[in-house]
Formats: structure tokens, C-alpha cells, sequence
């Protein structure tokens, strides 16, 4: 698995409305754009932040891609779930 990678799928969720558009309306369709393995795979289509920080991913980077896909609306759930690592370690 490479965080590489992981960056490099959110950079273009983030950097581009249409990509983001696609991955709300079918995350699956647009990341068979890239060569993922199967855990990266699974790791972008579900979103999954707290995989992410444990892999060391930029958070960053992570924030402004759940904002490109979820809206100003969805902060509460990426600070919930950011608010569970803290609680779990």
C-alpha cells in the first residue's frame, strides 16, 4: 500500500469538480482510474479517514477532499470521526 497513492487519488478528488461530482455519485466508477490495490481501494471508496491518519496521510489534504466531496456540511462527520481516533488510542 502507498500513501503516495492514497495522496495522490485525493489530490485529484479535491482538485477537480468533476471528479469529485463522479466519486459522490459512484466512488467505484472513478477510482478504477487508478491502479489501486484492493486495501487502497477500499480505503478511498468507503472515505475512510481513520485508516488514513493511521497510514499517515496528510490531513490536510484529507480535509479539503471531504469538503470537495461532502460540502461545508459534512465537517461535523469528518470531525466526529477524527474526534473517535483520539478517543480509541
Amino acid at each position: 500500500m502507498s500513501i503516495y497513492t492514497i495522496e495522490r487519488v485525493l489530490w485529484d478528488l479535491q482538485d477537480s469538480n468533476e471528479k469529485s461530482a463522479l466519486y459522490r455519485n459512484d466512488p467505484d466508477e472513478i477510482l478504477e482510474n487508478y491502479s489501486l490495490t484492493p486495501d487502497e481501494l477500499s480505503i478511498l471508496s468507503k472515505m475512510n479517514i481513520e485508516a488514513m491518519v493511521t497510514l499517515g496521510v496528510d490531513q490536510m489534504l484529507m480535509f479539503m477532499t471531504w469538503q470537495a466531496i461532502n460540502g461545508p456540511q459534512g465537517i461535523p462527520e469528518y470531525m466526529q470521526r477524527l474526534n473517535n481516533i483520539n478517543n480509541n488510542n
